[in-house]
């Protein structure tokens, strides 16, 4: 049994034990150390904290997947397990200094990833425009080949609608000749003719399979003369 003494003596030291727990930052720290991800159920992110096991001081950004969370840590954005043990930063001043270098390389790091991804696309497209020219040279290569009887057009339109190249469509260029005379009621011939040439167009309309934009021609008046009645 203990006597009065011992009794006061353990009472003693076990209150100077949650003293000192209560006064000391240090032990009053640990106490705070939580899981990352218990951070991120509440409205304070970006949240400064002190990575338990390496002593630095980080900003908690954002959960990126179901089980890590992204981070800056020395002017860098990492990822990082939502289980790492941290504990909040307390301290204003160097709350203040922490989520001011995360703002500065999180835009950075936004601003790299914006320039990398143009890059990229156009990367893409000059990959893409090279490739439709060397395939627009295979099916002039491959065209010519048939002109030239070197096989059939059997085989030419299954070798181009095997690589999903335009189909061969044989075209023929017709060159006219259209004479003709109309009469118009006036009696200024030079106004006439400026207007029969500005205006005077050849109806295609009715010609069979004539490609689209492919029409090209000139009116040209021979003469201009009064009608004898």
């Amino acid at each position: 049994m203990d006597t009065l003494e011992d009794t006061t003596a353990n009472v003693t030291t076990d209150s100077s034990t949650k003293d000192s727990a209560a006064t000391d930052p240090t032990q009053a720290t640990q106490w705070m150390q939580l899981p990352l991800r218990a951070f991120l159920l509440g409205p304070d992110l970006p949240l400064a904290v002190t990575l338990t096991t390496s002593g630095v001081d980080a900003v908690l950004l954002r959960r990126v997947d179901s089980a890590s969370v992204e981070l800056l840590r020395d002017g860098r954005i990492v990822r990082e397990p939502d289980t790492m043990l941290a504990a909040p930063v307390t301290d204003p001043t160097r709350q203040a200094e922490l989520l001011r270098a995360a703002l500065a390389a999180e835009a950075a790091t936004r601003q790299a990833l914006a320039e990398t991804a143009e890059q990229r696309r156009t990367e893409l497209d000059q990959l893409r425009a090279s490739n439709a020219g060397t395939l627009a040279e295979i099916r002039d290569y491959v065209i010519a080949d048939y002109r030239a009887d070197e096989y059939s057009r059997d085989v030419l339109d299954a070798f181009l609608a095997r690589f999903d190249l335009d189909p061969y469509q044989p075209r023929v260029k017709v060159t006219y000749t259209v004479t003709g005379s109309f009469e118009v009621d006036s009696d200024d011939a030079g106004e006439v003719e400026d207007n029969v040439e500005e205006y005077l167009r050849v109806d295609l309309d009715d010609v069979e399979d004539v490609v689209v934009d492919s029409d090209d021609f000139s009116v040209s008046v021979r003469r201009v003369e009064p009608v004898t009645n």
